[in-house]
């Protein structure tokens, strides 16, 4: 008999509610499967729409390969912890930041960029804590920044994953800036040159 998770079948109130949400339904899904497309749907919604649409994707209305769907055991999960306690929307109105358990916690920041963990961890000191443990940012490094010994200061122990990833997104944002501005003189540069050019040459007196 499948599992009824807590809080299944609900309509979304917020952000974590629409992210466990399925596109289809609209609602917090029950038994969440993955199709090809990657993206996460309630099974029975995503075989109703194979049965009527065939092997196009709900979402990016693309052919995928097949019909396999895989259950998606990380966001059943996310369901069941957030459905504790009567249902999602109870547990939400109930709880306050610091009431979420660190390995919820955990588990969700391993979720966000560095940027967005950066900006969770201003939210109180348990989320401040949690978001500075080291495996959270060497993640973040791995992820975002994959050149090779790319955090080795941080691998020898000089400065902390953190600081290191603080450091390459700097760098990576002043790049983008001298690229952007580097672009804009080149083409402010092409249009005045073409001005000039094209200009008609002045009538002879």
């Amino acid at each position: 008999m499948q599992e009824r998770l807590p809080g299944a079948g609900e309509a979304p109130n917020n952000g974590l509610e629409v992210a466990i949400s399925c596109p289809i339904t609209k609602q917090v899904m029950s038994s969440a499967v993955v199709a090809l497309d990657g993206h996460t749907y309630e099974r029975q919604a995503i075989e109703s729409w194979f049965a009527t649409h065939g092997t196009t994707s709900p979402v990016t209305g693309r052919r995928i390969e097949s019909k396999l769907l895989i259950p998606n055991h990380a966001i059943r999960n996310m369901i069941r912890l957030a459905g504790l306690g009567g249902g999602i929307s109870a547990t939400l109105r109930k709880a306050t930041a610091k009431d979420v358990p660190h390995h919820v916690l955990d588990f969700v920041f391993l979720y966000l960029d560095g940027v967005s963990l950066a900006r969770g961890s201003q939210v109180c000191k348990q989320w401040q804590e949690t978001s500075a443990e080291d495996h959270l940012w060497c993640y973040m490094l791995d992820t975002e920044y994959v050149t090779p010994g790319g955090h080795y200061s941080a691998m020898e122990g000089i400065q902390s994953y953190r600081d290191t990833y603080g450091q390459k997104h700097k760098e990576t944002v002043e790049r983008r800036r001298a690229k952007a501005r580097s672009v804009s003189k080149a083409e402010a540069g092409a249009g005045f040159k073409l001005l000039r050019n094209g200009a008609p040459a002045a009538r002879a007196r």
